[in-house]
């Protein structure tokens, strides 16, 4: 199926996410290393797909430790459910 004309200078959701995954991954990463507990992580990783999702001009909200079922997941980006752990204990992985 061809683009309409208009939308060839758009990099569609894909590109974007291809050409952003090592940037979020570096981001993620400098987080992880200057946490010093799970908020800390968790404030660092909703910052780095915030800017993404701005970039990406998409809505990407994201609602933390709120219970869903018969849990409590730090973090819920629609589908997808974060939890994140102390920096120390991730350390020897």
């Amino acid at each position: 199926m061809e683009r309409p004309a208009d939308s060839r200078s758009q990099p569609s959701l894909d590109e974007i996410v291809t050409r952003s995954a090592a940037a979020i991954a570096d981001q993620i990463r400098r987080a992880a290393a200057l946490a010093r507990s799970e908020m800390d992580l968790q404030i660092g990783v909703a910052a780095a797909l915030k800017k993404f999702a701005g970039d990406a001009k998409i809505t990407l909200e994201g609602h933390h430790n709120v219970t869903i079922a018969t849990g409590r997941p730090d973090s819920v980006y629609g589908s997808v459910i974060a939890e994140y752990k102390e920096p120390s204990n991730l350390s020897g992985r």
